[in-house]
């Protein structure tokens, strides 16, 4: 996997030039399993939410050149969430007028309050799994296994006892997994939790 860009400012700023083909993979890379995750939230099957997922990026991109972070109003992940939300709306608009004429009674499908609660649920969820996945390689393999089991609630000794290691040994690879872990999500969350926000 390949580790996001180091400003999230200045992808935003590449991004405003259409023509940017690698900024616009690293967006693609940073964003698109946060985007299919909210979509599936949302109730859309694999396929649907693959397709709206495309057609989600296609509107965010397009409105990209013009996003401006309103500082304390709506950070760059709910805005995506958003536009999430909006696709799938859409979807079943045109789903329910091929069927009646009424107006379909999920129309609303989240409040604002759901939608904003829903986005830093999805985001917390997308910002740890994209960082174990960059962190997991750094460690050997007995070590990250000791520290999934030890997240798993496994007690240390039942866990010496599995892999064959002290307790002492067990709580030292628990330590150092999760500093790195919670490292790489800090580092993570300041790149791209908050794109477009320029920093002081």
């Amino acid at each position: 996997m390949t580790t996001p860009g180091p400003t999230r400012v200045t992808l935003l700023q590449r991004l405003r030039d259409r023509h940017d083909e690698p900024s616009w993979n690293e967006f693609v890379t940073a964003y698109q399993p946060y985007m299919l995750a909210v979509l599936r939230h949302f109730g859309a099957s694999h396929h649907d939410a693959e397709d709206l997922g495309q057609e989600a990026l296609l509107k965010a991109w397009k409105a990209l050149p013009d996003y401006q972070h309103l500082a304390g109003k709506c950070k760059f992940r709910t805005w995506l969430c958003v536009i999430c939300r909006n696709a799938m709306l859409n979807q079943q608009q045109k789903r329910h007028n091929r069927e009646t004429r009424e107006q379909p009674e999920d129309a609303g499908l989240y409040s604002q309050p759901e939608v904003l609660a829903l986005a830093e649920q999805e985001w917390r969820r997308h910002i740890a799994k994209t960082a174990w996945e960059l962190v997991q390689p750094r460690f050997a393999p007995q070590v990250a296994q000791c520290f999934l089991l030890c997240a798993s609630g496994r007690s240390s000794a039942d866990i010496g006892r599995e892999l064959g290691l002290a307790e002492s040994s067990v709580r030292t690879n628990r330590q150092r997994v999760g500093a790195a872990l919670t490292k790489e999500i800090v580092r993570l969350d300041s790149h791209l939790g908050e794109m477009g926000q320029h920093e002081d």
